[in-house]
């Protein structure tokens, strides 16, 4: 059996994760500023950035599905924070301003962990089944030196 290669990374993070998010960011962004309101998407729901967030947390895991969810914060809210109101106060516009991406790092985390669960079983269970086919080769070798040895011992018997 050959090794598996282990994926490129880049700060503890695949690079593929990374490209995947900014690739769609970039590609997100764009289709905002040409064919939308040039506004991020503010108004829509679900916002289209939560699509690359769950994806790359479920694909990849926690570190990468963070990372996708910091990026696509940094998209958001670079440059576009939404204007204080006059009657609001500083921690109702914070939250107002980042109730979303607060969302897409708790979502991030929480299905990355799921993902990262279910490759810790399966690397597990890959262990465990290497294990079993090593514990079955030597059963078998130990089968056929012992069938080897009846062989011999029945042509002595019968040869004497």
């Amino acid at each position: 059996m050959t090794p598996a290669r282990s994926p490129r990374s880049l700060l503890g993070l695949r690079v593929a994760a990374l490209l995947e998010t900014l690739v769609f960011l970039a590609l997100a962004l764009a289709l905002d500023r040409h064919f939308g309101a040039g506004d991020r998407f503010a108004g829509v729901t679900p916002h289209p950035f939560w699509a690359i967030v769950l994806l790359v947390s479920a694909q990849y895991g926690a570190k990468e599905g963070l990372a996708a969810a910091l990026l696509a914060s940094a998209a958001f809210l670079a440059g576009n924070l939404p204007e204080q109101g006059f009657s609001e106060d500083l921690h109702a516009w914070l939250l107002r301003a980042t109730t979303e991406p607060i969302l897409w790092i708790f979502a991030a985390i929480g299905i990355g962990d799921i993902r990262d669960g279910h490759r810790r079983e399966r690397d597990s269970l890959r262990e465990e089944l290497r294990e079993a086919r090593e514990q079955a080769e030597g059963l078998a070798d130990a089968y056929e030196r012992l069938s080897r040895l009846k062989d011999h011992l029945e042509a002595r018997v019968a040869g004497q």
